[in-house]
């Protein structure tokens, strides 16, 4: 079973692995997720660690989905009011896809939502959203791509305002990083294709700041996943801790004829061990 959770997370990685694979060794924030990574040799209760982890990250993605699909779906309802010489079949597709999408995205939450919560629904859930993410990527990506050839200056300065724009609801809907490459490579890649068609000064010195912004907007990501991570094992942690150490005081009670008890703030006594309650001839658990 651990196997095959460290398989998923080896797979659960960016492009820059496989495309970087000396420069994710030495930076840190494109490494594996450390606190994926300190549960990742171990079984029991790590095992379970690692299964909350990815439970807690998409609960945050479930929450926030919803208010990127508003954004998307706005957006793509003032794009094609802007583009009303477009011919009407691609607006419509366009559209329509974009719905498509956002109508699957709240039938994957609610079925997850329904079930279990298990290993295999929560590997579902997962990959469920990265597909969906990157469909709705590649619409908007598709989109640049179509409207830019046929757009004016006017026109395609705001084409690239609205991509730009909309590569930010990556970090939003983190911090699953998969999830958010997926929701960002395919229409950044629209864009820089639009931009490099064009062919003005312009659009071709936007390049590389359209490259960099998108780094650094998956930066942000990887580095709100990893804290994300860290704070889910650490409440994990400190829960077992205090479960732990309740079962130990209870053994302790139960087990020995010294007394025990406890009080409130204001020296009223609010629960007594058996012993004590023995000593003092009441009943065993009536303190």
């Amino acid at each position: 079973m651990a196997r095959s959770f460290d398989r998923q997370i080896n797979i659960d990685q960016s492009w820059a692995l496989v495309a970087c694979p000396g420069l994710t060794r030495r930076w840190k924030p494109f490494r594996r997720n450390r606190a994926i990574s300190a549960v990742a040799d171990r079984s029991g209760s790590d095992h379970r660690y690692r299964l909350e982890i990815w439970k807690g990250e998409l609960a945050d993605t479930i929450k926030m989905a919803k208010w990127s699909a508003i954004a998307h779906l706005l957006t793509a309802t003032h794009l094609i009011v802007l583009w009303k010489g477009q011919p009407q079949p691609f607006l419509s597709i366009f559209l329509g896809s974009i719905v498509l999408i956002i109508l699957a995205g709240i039938v994957t939450a609610r079925a997850y939502g329904r079930s279990n919560k298990g290993e295999a629904a929560v590997r579902r859930a997962r990959r469920r959203a990265a597909c969906l993410a990157a469909l709705l990527s590649t619409s908007w990506g598709v989109a640049a791509i179509t409207l830019g050839e046929s757009a004016d200056a006017d026109r395609w300065l705001i084409l690239t305002l609205i991509i730009t724009g909309l590569v930010p609801d990556a970090f939003i809907v983190g911090p699953i990083w998969i999830v958010s490459v997926s929701l960002t490579l395919p229409m950044v890649t629209g864009a820089l294709v639009t931009l490099f068609r064009n062919g003005q000064p312009a659009s071709l010195d936007s390049l590389p700041l359209l490259v960099m912004y998108t780094g650094f907007i998956l930066l942000g990501v990887r580095l709100r996943g990893q804290h994300t991570s860290e704070r889910i094992l650490e409440r994990l942690r400190v829960a077992d801790h205090k479960d732990t150490s309740a079962r130990l005081l209870n053994d302790f009670q139960e087990g020995t004829s010294d007394w025990l008890w406890e009080t409130d703030a204001e020296g009223r006594l609010e629960h007594g061990s058996p012993s004590l309650a023995a000593a003092l001839g009441a009943k065993s658990g009536s303190l």
